[in-house]
């Protein structure tokens, strides 16, 4: 059993775990370079070249990197035009939403002046204001009264008197 490394100490193992009495790598005898042909190396290129299997590689790399490319694009496109259908579908939604308020305005300036003879500026005002509070959309609203021309020069006196007058 002396053959063993652990029990012949000649043959133990060193820290960096070559056997006591090798010889150590710079102890070899330095090997030579081959010199090559440039011919041998051109020869070896044209066989590589001409190689099948690097052709398929080549081609199948191309292929591959085409449809990762084509892939990516359109995954980006579709990322894009889904965003934009979102926003599109929120901005519409809030013109929906916005168009109807008008159209209760609307509706509601209808009922008012049907439910009353004559609508003075004070009943509009009313209205108007709660109007304006309630639906942000509408801004403002005018009361503009139809004055026929038998009744100006008497309208006329009424907004003197009420101190509406240019003066």
């Amino acid at each position: 059993m002396a053959d063993t490394p652990s029990e012949d100490p000649q043959q133990a193992p060193d820290a960096t775990g070559a056997l006591v009495g090798d010889p150590t790598v710079d102890d070899a005898p330095p090997m030579e370079a081959k010199e090559i042909d440039r011919s041998q190396v051109q020869a070896i290129e044209r066989e590589v070249r001409s190689s099948p299997f690097l052709w398929l590689t080549y081609v199948l790399g191309m292929a591959l990197t085409a449809l990762l490319i084509l892939g990516a694009w359109y995954f980006v496109r579709n990322q894009e035009k889904r965003s934009f259908d979102f926003v599109l579908r929120q901005a519409s939604a809030e013109i929906e939403r916005n168009a109807r308020s008008v159209e209760a305005v609307s509706y509601g300036m209808q009922g008012l002046f049907h439910s009353v003879e004559k609508v003075d500026g004070d009943q509009f005002r009313y209205f108007s204001e709660q109007a304006v509070n309630r639906y942000p959309f509408v801004t403002e609203t005018a009361y503009y009264p139809k004055i026929l021309n038998a009744d100006r020069d008497a309208f006329e006196a009424e907004a003197m008197a009420a101190g509406l007058g240019a003066g």
